[in-house]
This record gives structure tokens, C-alpha cells and sequence, in this order.
């Protein structure tokens, strides 16, 4: 699962992610996710659904079984996949727009 690997740390590097980073949204060490991204351990299959989910891409993309990263979820974003202050200042707005 070469390719698993690869696009692991493609997709952290391109949002600017450091490994702790996502092991804190992952619930995991950062040595773990170095070990996914070095192709030393493989997830499990919860922890494929969170990183799919944290990078809104599908696990066929992850697994290297596809070449799209899901269009149609593309647009669409996970609180998962933000920042602690930047998903506080989204559920901010969210509760401004409803009053």
C-alpha cells in the first residue's frame, strides 16, 4: 500500500499539517502517523474512515483505487478538518445565522 502512504502525507502536506496535528484528530501518537505515512503500519479501517474524512477524500482515493478525490464532496468541509479556533469560528457563524 505504497500509494496509501504517499497520499497520506501528500494530503497533510498540502493543508500545512504537522503529523502531531493530525494525530490529535486521528486520537493517535504522531509516531503513529508518521508509520502510516512511511508505510511502516497500515490503519485500521476506523481510523481510514476518520482520515478520509479529515482530509474529504474517499477511501478509494486513500487506498489508491481511484484517481478522484470524490468531486462530489469536494466543496463540502468536515469541523474535523479545521483548526480548533477555526471550527470555533464557524460554529460561531453558524449560531449568528440563526437568530
Amino acid at each position: 500500500m505504497v500509494d496509501l502512504a504517499k497520499r497520506l502525507r501528500e494530503l497533510r502536506l498540502e493543508r500545512g499539517w504537522k503529523q502531531g496535528q493530525v494525530a490529535g484528530r486521528l486520537g493517535v501518537t504522531a509516531s503513529v502517523v508518521s508509520a502510516y505515512e512511511n508505510g511502516l503500519r497500515q490503519p485500521s479501517y476506523e481510523v481510514l474512515v476518520k482520515l478520509s474524512q479529515i482530509y474529504g477524500v474517499s477511501s478509494d482515493y486513500l487506498l489508491g483505487l481511484s484517481g478522484r478525490r470524490s468531486p462530489e464532496y469536494r466543496h463540502l468541509i468536515s469541523l474535523d478538518a479545521l483548526s480548533p479556533g477555526n471550527a470555533a469560528l464557524v460554529a460561531e457563524l453558524v449560531r449568528a445565522l440563526k437568530d
